[in-house]
């Protein structure tokens, strides 16, 4: 099960993250809506969501996301979902967890 984190601790590893050798320039984020995760989630046999990075072709991470059933399996015959929208500092809004 997830754990519940503060504010400061989101900040933390995000941060770590985008700071890293591994983070930078890459995709540090993502948005997805309810819509679209509801679509995953309110399928038969589904009890969570899997995210899986991956690379697009013009080598830009992006993720995967996929629901599972309650073996762990994934849900292949159902809907998967690409094309999140990224979510770059330099776009409006609130984004708290990134180092401006």
């Amino acid at each position: 099960m997830a754990k519940i984190i503060t504010l400061e601790e989101a900040i933390a590893l995000t941060q770590a993250y985008q700071n890293s050798e591994i983070g930078k320039g890459q995709t540090i984020s993502a948005d997805v809506s309810t819509i679209d995760l509801e679509l995953i989630l309110k399928q038969q046999s589904c009890v969570g969501l899997r995210i899986y990075n991956a690379l697009e072709e013009n080598n830009t991470v992006n993720f995967v996301l996929i629901g599972y059933d309650e073996n762990g399996n994934d849900i292949t015959n159902g809907i998967i979902l690409n094309f999140l929208t990224s979510n770059p500092k330099n776009r409006t809004g609130n984004k708290s967890l990134l180092e401006l």
